[in-house]
């Protein structure tokens, strides 16, 4: 909070641990005599604080600064990725891409030193949000404009930046440094591209870069064409000679013609801003007269049609809810009649109740146990067999069920526990079953002469597996004793 209220730039990296933060390393960039009285050395308890100087292997580069760079050097809009590894990436302004370049513990003099050879940086951007220390010291240090994206830019973005520019880069550091310099350039862009254009009129498209460089700093179009003809003026005007009183005027007619020139553009724009207003005020004129000409009566029609279309809407909704409530009626009522005659049939003994099951699973089997229970005896009625496991047919056996009916196959381990331990399985080609929701019954002479017949089916089934087993060791001892008697005869022949 300290470093902030000075507005001294910083970076802050910390090391975790399981018990918490074990240390913090603050990287300052600033001198001594600046931190003097803001912070200090310390040592008690769990906290200790070393102020430590930054010894340099070599005297830090001092870059050029302010108009006189513009001048010298090529502008450029330089992206800044701090960190251990260091990620440089330049455009020129017109959105060239000129250097991408990371490398493992730049020293803040490698980055400026970097940095002034690619060309002056008229704009220092980063992707994230807020700017990094390292980001603000080098852009105070080439008296840069700092560009910061509103919010942080995100991974995706980033990666749409570089196809759009058609590049790929070595690693994470070059993409974020390209990304942040490429996002400073498109939010200038189309000032740039109408200095341009302005430029080409005038034939000054030369002095492109050092114009825009200056129009970016904040001089307007004017301001800068004079300047940087002004460059070009030379330092000394030629002094007449003591003894010739003649003038020499060609200098400043050259000036005043450029003076018209720099006005004749400036009164161009002018003229084009103006032409926009009117064209603007013209159609806002029309508007209102457009607006003017529905009267009362317009609007009240249009209002009447609202209602009326919302009327029939409603109607149409009311309806369509009514059919369904008919159907419903109808069916409850077709379903009622049918319940009561099953029940009926329940009461009369002719009839037995099932036990319904949508899905053969435990989840269903609890919901079961919670409303109804599983008690012995009981007959269990299955939708949907599929997916059941040996276990659920094991907890079935363990209940003492009377049956099991399915309306489709069951899986072969679930049949095979039941049918093991001789619980009867159907299917709905089997038994007739009337059901209504969760509600069914069968037939009960049906249903008895059904486990009957199952049972008996299954009995004979194992009976012809018992005599197949027993002819099958039959058959075996037979061979294994024939080949026992042939070894015996070749032994005697030996």
């Amino acid at each position: 909070e300290a470093l902030r209220r000075a507005d001294i730039p910083f970076d802050l990296e910390v090391e975790e641990k399981d018990y918490g933060l074990a240390r913090g390393e603050f990287k300052v960039y600033a001198s001594r005599e600046e931190l003097a009285g803001l912070i200090k050395p310390m040592h008690g308890g769990d906290v200790e604080i070393r102020i430590k100087p930054v010894e340099r292997k070599s005297l830090e580069f001092v870059p050029l600064k302010g108009e006189k760079a513009v001048q010298v050097r090529k502008s450029v809009i330089v992206g800044l990725d701090p960190g251990i590894t260091v990620g440089i990436a330049a455009l020129d302004l017109d959105g060239n891409i000129v250097a991408v370049y990371s490398e493992r513990n730049m020293a803040v003099s490698d980055i400026v030193r970097f940095i002034s050879d690619v060309g002056h940086p008229i704009i220092v951007a980063t992707d994230v949000n807020p700017a990094p220390g390292l980001v603000e010291k080098i852009a105070r240090s080439f008296k840069a404009i700092l560009y910061v994206p509103r919010e942080s830019l995100r991974v995706e973005e980033k990666n749409e930046l570089l196809r759009n520019l058609g590049i790929s880069v070595d690693d994470d550091h070059q993409r974020d440094a390209l990304a942040a310099a490429y996002k400073a350039y498109l939010r200038l862009k189309p000032k740039l591209e109408h200095v341009d254009a302005k430029l080409r009129e005038l034939g000054l498209i030369k002095k492109s870069n050092e114009i825009k460089a200056l129009v970016i700093r904040g001089y307007n179009l004017g301001e800068a064409i004079m300047r940087v003809k002004m460059r070009e003026r030379p330092k000394e005007e030629v002094k007449a000679l003591p003894g010739d009183e003649s003038v020499d005027v060609k200098p400043y007619i050259e000036k005043i013609r450029e003076l018209e020139k720099t006005i004749e553009m400036l009164e161009r724009e002018n003229q084009e801003l103006r032409t926009i207003i009117e064209e603007q005020k013209k159609r806002i004129e029309k508007l209102e007269d457009k607006l003017a000409c529905y009267d009362e009566e317009v609007r009240a029609r249009i209002i009447r049609g609202r209602e009326i279309e919302i009327r029939d809407k409603k109607i149409a909704h009311l309806e369509k809810e009514l059919r369904e409530a008919k159907a419903i009626i109808e069916k409850l009522s077709r379903d009622l009649v049918l319940a009561k005659r099953m029940h009926l049939l329940e009461l009369k003994g002719t009839a037995i109740p099932l036990k319904v099951l949508e899905s053969l699973t435990w989840m269903e089997i609890e919901k079961l146990e919670r409303s109804a229970r599983i008690k012995k005896d009981d007959v269990i009625y299955v939708v949907n067999p599929s997916g059941a496991g040996k276990s659920i047919a094991e907890y079935l056996v363990e209940k003492e069920i009377k049956a099991l009916i399915s309306a489709k196959s069951l899986p072969d381990n679930v049949y095979d526990v039941l049918r093991e331990n001789k619980v009867p399985v159907f299917y709905e080609d089997e038994i007739e079953v009337r059901r209504i929701d969760d509600f069914a019954i069968v037939d009960r002479e049906e249903f008895e002469r059904a486990i009957e017949r199952k049972l008996r089916e299954w009995e004979e089934e194992d009976k012809e597996k018992k005599i197949q087993g027993f002819l099958r060791l039959v058959e075996e001892y037979r061979i294994e004793r024939i080949k026992e008697l042939k070894k015996k005869a070749e032994e005697g022949q030996t």
